[in-house]
């Protein structure tokens, strides 16, 4: 997302006021079919997935609507996180939670390898890199930064070869993330059962 903190007013008035007008695109999101009216503009500046999407020679870019599926992993968290990026910037708040849900519900249901399932990083598993750099552009506090940062508790504190180990370094928002979730899951534990209920700390 662009500066424009320090831009004069005709600056801005050419490089934002100008995307509040013309032409808005449909994203449908299933499975319950909600669908938001968006202008296609100001969704496509600060997203190269939506700019793909309705700019190329997909089918979205000739029909201007695009149909967001339940699909598993990795592609399907980078969705949501890019449009709970485009509804942060515009300010709605309605969508964070269902949204946060989301990622949670594919961080914790979706099938991960059995060959995986006992390491420390297994909440982790459909997480990438560009899923961290992508969700610190959200607001302070915002819900799927903290869901990010949760599922990284485990392999945080039990690992110190976690996944996650170089972005906590190289991005101190997201590191500050993490300490404030490691901080509450430890709150919430019982000392005699720390070490039972860590597996699960995210959930």
């Amino acid at each position: 997302m662009a500066d424009i903190s320090g831009a004069s007013a005709t600056e801005f008035a050419k490089s934002v006021l100008s995307l509040y007008h013309g032409p808005c695109v449909k994203i449908r999101v299933n499975p319950d079919n909600n669908e938001y009216t968006v202008l296609k503009h100001l969704l496509c500046r600060d997203s190269k997935f939506f700019s793909a999407m309705f700019t190329g020679e997909f089918k979205e870019g000739q029909e201007q609507i695009a149909v967001l599926e339940e699909v598993e992993g990795i592609v399907s968290v980078q969705t949501v996180i890019e449009l709970a990026r485009f509804a942060d910037m515009c300010t709605v708040t309605s969508l964070e939670s269902e949204i946060a849900r989301q990622i949670k519900e594919i961080l914790k249901d979706y099938l991960v390898p059995e060959c995986a399932r006992e390491y420390n990083n297994r909440n982790t598993y459909f997480l990438t890199s560009e899923h961290v750099r992508s969700a610190i552009f959200l607001s302070k506090g915002h819900v799927v930064r903290q869901v990010l940062a949760a599922a990284s508790v485990v392999g945080y504190l039990r690992d110190e070869n976690h996944k996650f180990e170089e972005e906590v370094q190289v991005h101190p928002l997201f590191g500050a993330d993490v300490l404030e979730q490691v901080r509450k899951a430890l709150n919430t534990l019982n000392v005699t059962h720390r070490e039972e209920k860590l597996n699960w700390i995210f959930i």
